[in-house]
């Protein structure tokens, strides 16, 4: 019997196999949080360009607008004509910007089914968007018109917080832009909203160059109704127009909870055929001591 023959015991093999295992583990352990650092920064990265690209949006669609309305935290709808005035104001709207907080996004997209689960937005339960209900003139405010700015997947998986308001300096207007977005942790079987990726305060400056001698820029109005409702000057839509899917309705309904905050402007565009002016005041830190304030 050859007792010279050269190999390995099982007691052995499973001492090597166990010491691999142990390297491959703590090879893992280290690269884990590399890992995580890249995923981070690649999520902080993504979510500063969809912000970023939320703020342009508002700026594009309102620095050429003549009239602004910001209501903050309105309760349903606002009632709005068919010739885009609300209540008795007798200013006339053209547009409207939606921000909505609160429901799942494309909530009021006519195509929107909530129960179909076919992004992942939708799986995780992501809310927040801006939407924009085109032109409000012929058909009052009606959600059958309204599209997600920049497209439902531009926002990809985050939740949003959107908030505005308008602020005076002088004689210029701001419209004064806050955004949150959250990133998705799945815990315990479910998405939460929990952290932090993106975070900036904007403004908007209202002033447009692009309107007729004599004619004037107006903020009509800002009023936050969380501080100081006013449903009798800006009263509210009691039902939904004609066609409304089961889901644009519930924009209608009075409960304390569904609030949202409306932008209405009219838009304008520049015409080839017209001269226009520019009226300006000079800084009251300006060099030239002579034309400090001077408008």
């Amino acid at each position: 019997m050859n007792k010279n023959r050269k190999g390995f015991t099982l007691v052995e093999l499973i001492v090597v196999v166990t010491i691999f295992g142990v390297i491959l583990g703590a090879i893992l352990n280290m690269i884990k949080p590399a890992n995580n650092v890249y995923h981070d920064a690649d999520a902080t990265m993504e979510s500063n360009v969809i912000g970023s690209g939320l703020i342009d949006y508002l700026d594009d669609e309102l620095r050429y607008s003549t009239n602004v309305l910001v209501l903050k935290d309105y309760i349903g709808v606002p009632d709005v004509s068919t010739s885009g005035t609300i209540g008795e104001s007798g200013v006339t709207y053209s547009n409207c910007i939606v921000i909505d907080n609160n429901n799942l996004r494309g909530y009021s997209l006519k195509n929107y089914s909530g129960n179909d689960t076919d992004t992942a937005a939708k799986r995780m339960g992501a809310k927040g968007c801006i939407l924009n209900v085109g032109k409000v003139n012929t058909e009052g405010l009606n959600f059958n018109n309204s599209a997600v700015a920049r497209g439902v997947d531009f926002y990809d998986n985050y939740k949003f917080d959107i908030g505005a308001s308008i602020s005076n300096i002088e004689e210029m207007r701001t419209l004064d832009v806050s955004l949150t977005a959250y990133q998705p942790t799945y815990e315990n079987g479910s998405y939460t909203f929990t952290k932090t990726k993106y975070k900036k305060d904007a403004a908007v400056n209202l002033t447009n160059i692009n309107i007729d001698e004599g004619d004037s820029y107006n903020v009509n109005d800002y009023k936050d109704f969380s501080v100081a409702p006013d449903y009798v000057t800006y009263p509210q839509a009691t039902t939904a127009p004609a066609g409304c899917t089961a889901q644009q309705e519930k924009y209608y309904s009075l409960d304390a909870s569904n609030t949202y905050t409306y932008i209405f402007y009219d838009k304008t565009t520049v015409s080839s055929s017209k001269t226009y002016s520019v009226k300006f005041i000079y800084s009251a830190s300006d060099p030239d001591s002579t034309l400090r304030g001077k408008r």
